[in-house]
Protein backbone atom coordinates (compact mmCIF):
# COMPACT_ATOMS: atom_id res chain seq x y z
CA UNK A 1 0.00 0.00 0.00
CA UNK A 2 2.76 2.45 1.18
CA UNK A 3 4.56 1.94 -2.54
CA UNK A 4 0.63 2.92 -4.07
CA UNK A 5 0.77 5.58 -2.06
CA UNK A 6 4.46 6.80 -3.21
CA UNK A 7 3.69 6.24 -6.59
CA UNK A 8 0.63 8.16 -6.87
CA UNK A 9 2.36 11.19 -5.05
CA UNK A 10 4.95 11.20 -7.97
CA UNK A 11 2.65 11.24 -10.62
CA UNK A 12 0.76 14.34 -9.18
CA UNK A 13 3.89 16.43 -8.58
CA UNK A 14 6.09 15.39 -10.79
CA UNK A 15 4.89 16.40 -14.85
CA UNK A 16 6.63 19.68 -14.36
CA UNK A 17 9.49 18.66 -15.12
CA UNK A 18 8.91 17.76 -19.21
CA UNK A 19 10.57 19.30 -21.92
CA UNK A 20 8.08 20.53 -24.82
CA UNK A 21 8.04 19.50 -27.96
CA UNK A 22 7.47 20.69 -31.16
CA UNK A 23 6.65 20.18 -34.47
CA UNK A 24 7.74 21.74 -37.92
CA UNK A 25 5.31 24.24 -39.43
CA UNK A 26 6.58 23.32 -43.30
CA UNK A 27 7.72 21.04 -45.28
CA UNK A 28 11.85 21.27 -43.92
CA UNK A 29 12.95 23.16 -40.57
CA UNK A 30 16.96 23.22 -40.44
CA UNK A 31 18.83 22.32 -37.70
CA UNK A 32 22.00 25.27 -36.65
CA UNK A 33 24.64 25.06 -35.31
CA UNK A 34 24.53 28.42 -33.41
CA UNK A 35 21.71 30.58 -33.24
CA UNK A 36 21.65 32.49 -36.88
CA UNK A 37 20.78 31.89 -40.22
CA UNK A 38 24.84 32.25 -40.87
CA UNK A 39 25.76 29.58 -39.12
CA UNK A 40 26.38 25.64 -40.12
CA UNK A 41 23.40 23.56 -41.25
CA UNK A 42 23.49 20.26 -39.34
CA UNK A 43 20.45 18.60 -39.45
CA UNK A 44 17.06 18.74 -41.03
CA UNK A 45 13.26 18.11 -39.54
CA UNK A 46 11.36 16.71 -41.49
CA UNK A 47 7.57 17.28 -41.60
CA UNK A 48 5.62 16.35 -38.30
CA UNK A 49 8.19 15.38 -36.80
CA UNK A 50 8.36 15.63 -33.23
CA UNK A 51 11.87 17.13 -31.37
CA UNK A 52 12.38 18.39 -27.63
CA UNK A 53 13.15 22.04 -26.50
CA UNK A 54 15.92 21.26 -24.61
CA UNK A 55 16.93 25.44 -23.94
CA UNK A 56 14.69 28.31 -24.83
CA UNK A 57 17.01 31.09 -22.93
CA UNK A 58 15.52 33.62 -20.39
CA UNK A 59 15.60 36.74 -22.96
CA UNK A 60 12.56 36.59 -25.84
CA UNK A 61 14.59 34.79 -28.85
CA UNK A 62 12.94 33.36 -32.11
CA UNK A 63 16.01 30.53 -31.33
CA UNK A 64 15.52 27.25 -29.43
CA UNK A 65 18.28 25.02 -28.45
CA UNK A 66 16.55 21.26 -29.30
CA UNK A 67 17.24 18.09 -29.32
CA UNK A 68 16.31 15.86 -32.26
CA UNK A 69 15.72 12.16 -32.16
CA UNK A 70 17.93 9.35 -33.65
CA UNK A 71 14.59 7.12 -35.15
CA UNK A 72 11.00 6.50 -34.44
CA UNK A 73 11.42 4.97 -31.38
CA UNK A 74 13.44 7.47 -29.81
CA UNK A 75 13.80 8.03 -25.58
CA UNK A 76 15.36 11.19 -24.99
CA UNK A 77 16.83 11.22 -20.83
CA UNK A 78 19.34 13.74 -19.56
CA UNK A 79 22.07 11.77 -19.88
CA UNK A 80 21.23 10.67 -23.34
CA UNK A 81 21.93 13.88 -25.40
CA UNK A 82 24.98 12.79 -27.30
CA UNK A 83 22.72 9.83 -28.83
CA UNK A 84 20.46 12.52 -30.30
CA UNK A 85 21.29 15.48 -32.73
CA UNK A 86 21.58 18.83 -30.96
CA UNK A 87 21.33 22.42 -32.40
CA UNK A 88 18.72 25.38 -33.01
CA UNK A 89 16.19 26.12 -34.51
CA UNK A 90 14.00 29.22 -35.40
CA UNK A 91 10.75 29.30 -33.94
CA UNK A 92 8.90 30.94 -36.33
CA UNK A 93 8.64 27.86 -38.40
CA UNK A 94 7.55 25.31 -35.74
CA UNK A 95 4.74 25.37 -33.73
CA UNK A 96 3.67 24.01 -30.34
CA UNK A 97 2.43 20.92 -30.06
CA UNK A 98 0.12 21.94 -26.77
CA UNK A 99 -1.11 24.44 -29.04
CA UNK A 100 -2.11 22.56 -31.80
CA UNK A 101 -6.13 22.03 -32.13
CA UNK A 102 -7.45 18.84 -29.97
CA UNK A 103 -9.04 16.05 -31.83
CA UNK A 104 -13.19 15.73 -31.33
CA UNK A 105 -14.32 13.23 -33.07
CA UNK A 106 -13.00 10.53 -36.15
CA UNK A 107 -9.08 10.61 -34.41
CA UNK A 108 -7.50 7.52 -33.89
CA UNK A 109 -7.46 5.20 -30.03
CA UNK A 110 -4.45 3.90 -28.78
CA UNK A 111 -5.55 0.46 -26.72
CA UNK A 112 -3.09 -1.44 -23.91
CA UNK A 113 -3.80 -4.01 -22.76
CA UNK A 114 -2.19 -4.40 -19.01
CA UNK A 115 -0.82 -7.61 -16.56
CA UNK A 116 0.85 -8.22 -13.74
CA UNK A 117 4.79 -8.88 -14.34
CA UNK A 118 4.84 -13.02 -14.86
CA UNK A 119 8.81 -14.05 -13.75
CA UNK A 120 7.56 -16.79 -16.43
CA UNK A 121 8.60 -14.06 -18.63
CA UNK A 122 11.78 -13.77 -20.08
CA UNK A 123 12.82 -10.07 -20.61
CA UNK A 124 15.97 -8.41 -22.11
CA UNK A 125 17.76 -7.06 -18.95
CA UNK A 126 20.13 -5.36 -21.42
CA UNK A 127 17.93 -2.94 -23.38
CA UNK A 128 16.55 0.43 -22.44
CA UNK A 129 13.56 0.72 -20.98
CA UNK A 130 11.24 2.77 -19.23
CA UNK A 131 9.18 2.86 -15.76
CA UNK A 132 11.29 0.71 -14.11
CA UNK A 133 12.27 2.32 -11.14
CA UNK A 134 10.16 -0.06 -9.14
CA UNK A 135 11.38 -3.83 -8.41
CA UNK A 136 10.58 -6.07 -11.35
CA UNK A 137 8.38 -8.09 -9.66
CA UNK A 138 6.04 -5.42 -8.30
CA UNK A 139 5.50 -4.24 -12.27
CA UNK A 140 2.93 -3.96 -14.63
CA UNK A 141 3.43 -4.83 -18.49
CA UNK A 142 1.85 -4.16 -21.71
CA UNK A 143 0.75 -7.54 -23.36
CA UNK A 144 -0.83 -6.31 -25.88
CA UNK A 145 -0.94 -3.02 -27.93
CA UNK A 146 -3.73 -1.89 -30.45
CA UNK A 147 -4.23 0.94 -32.70
CA UNK A 148 -8.34 1.86 -33.64
CA UNK A 149 -8.32 3.53 -36.93
CA UNK A 150 -11.54 4.04 -38.84
CA UNK A 151 -12.75 0.97 -36.77
CA UNK A 152 -9.97 -1.87 -37.57
CA UNK A 153 -7.89 -2.72 -34.59
CA UNK A 154 -4.20 -3.20 -35.46
CA UNK A 155 -1.58 -4.88 -33.74
CA UNK A 156 1.42 -2.69 -33.25
CA UNK A 157 4.98 -4.03 -33.03
CA UNK A 158 6.54 -4.93 -30.06
CA UNK A 159 9.15 -2.53 -30.31
CA UNK A 160 6.63 0.15 -29.51
CA UNK A 161 5.96 -1.27 -26.00
CA UNK A 162 8.36 -4.17 -24.66
CA UNK A 163 10.29 -1.19 -23.23
CA UNK A 164 7.61 0.51 -21.41
CA UNK A 165 6.34 -0.66 -17.80
CA UNK A 166 4.50 0.76 -15.12
CA UNK A 167 1.95 3.10 -17.54
CA UNK A 168 -0.89 1.36 -15.19
CA UNK A 169 -1.04 -0.57 -11.57
CA UNK A 170 -3.47 -2.41 -12.40
CA UNK A 171 -4.83 -5.09 -14.57
CA UNK A 172 -6.78 -3.52 -17.09
CA UNK A 173 -7.18 -2.69 -20.71
CA UNK A 174 -6.45 1.27 -21.03
CA UNK A 175 -8.13 3.59 -24.16
CA UNK A 176 -6.71 6.82 -25.17
CA UNK A 177 -10.12 7.96 -25.66
CA UNK A 178 -11.55 7.69 -22.65
CA UNK A 179 -8.87 8.27 -19.96
CA UNK A 180 -7.32 11.98 -18.70
CA UNK A 181 -3.81 10.79 -18.90
CA UNK A 182 -4.53 10.96 -23.07
CA UNK A 183 -4.43 14.54 -24.80
CA UNK A 184 -5.09 14.23 -28.90
CA UNK A 185 -4.23 16.47 -31.24
CA UNK A 186 -4.43 17.23 -34.74
CA UNK A 187 -2.55 18.88 -37.22
CA UNK A 188 -3.60 18.16 -40.96
CA UNK A 189 -4.16 14.32 -41.48
CA UNK A 190 -1.33 14.17 -38.55
CA UNK A 191 -2.43 13.43 -35.39
CA UNK A 192 -0.59 13.54 -31.71
CA UNK A 193 -1.11 11.58 -28.78
CA UNK A 194 0.32 12.85 -25.27
CA UNK A 195 0.30 9.85 -22.47
CA UNK A 196 1.18 10.94 -19.44
CA UNK A 197 3.33 7.87 -16.96
CA UNK A 198 4.17 7.47 -13.84
CA UNK A 199 7.20 5.02 -12.97
CA UNK A 200 7.65 5.17 -9.36
CA UNK A 201 10.16 7.62 -8.72
CA UNK A 202 9.21 10.58 -11.38
CA UNK A 203 7.28 10.43 -14.14
CA UNK A 204 8.04 10.30 -18.29
CA UNK A 205 5.88 11.20 -21.17
CA UNK A 206 4.99 9.32 -24.64
CA UNK A 207 4.27 11.26 -27.61
CA UNK A 208 2.68 8.36 -30.38
CA UNK A 209 2.06 10.26 -34.07
CA UNK A 210 -0.09 8.73 -36.54
CA UNK A 211 -0.78 9.29 -39.84
CA UNK A 212 -2.50 6.95 -42.63
CA UNK A 213 -3.01 3.81 -39.87
CA UNK A 214 0.55 3.51 -39.06
CA UNK A 215 2.47 5.08 -36.00
CA UNK A 216 5.45 7.26 -37.55
CA UNK A 217 7.49 7.90 -34.42
CA UNK A 218 7.21 7.65 -30.59
CA UNK A 219 9.19 9.94 -28.76
CA UNK A 220 9.53 9.75 -24.56
CA UNK A 221 10.68 12.37 -22.47
CA UNK A 222 11.59 11.90 -18.71
CA UNK A 223 12.43 14.76 -17.69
Amino acid sequence: MLTIIILLLNYLFSFAQLQDEMISASEELLIYSQDNFDSEIIGKIKPYEVFSIVEQGIEPSDWFYIAQGVDQFTKLKQEDYNKSKNGYINSSKAIFIDSLQEAKSNFPILHFEINAYSNQLKLDTSMSSYGLEIPIEDSYIISRFTLDWKGSKIDQNELFYNDLFNISFDEKNIASNINDRFTTYCYGDVYYIKQMCADGAGSFEITWVIQDGKIIQRLIDDF
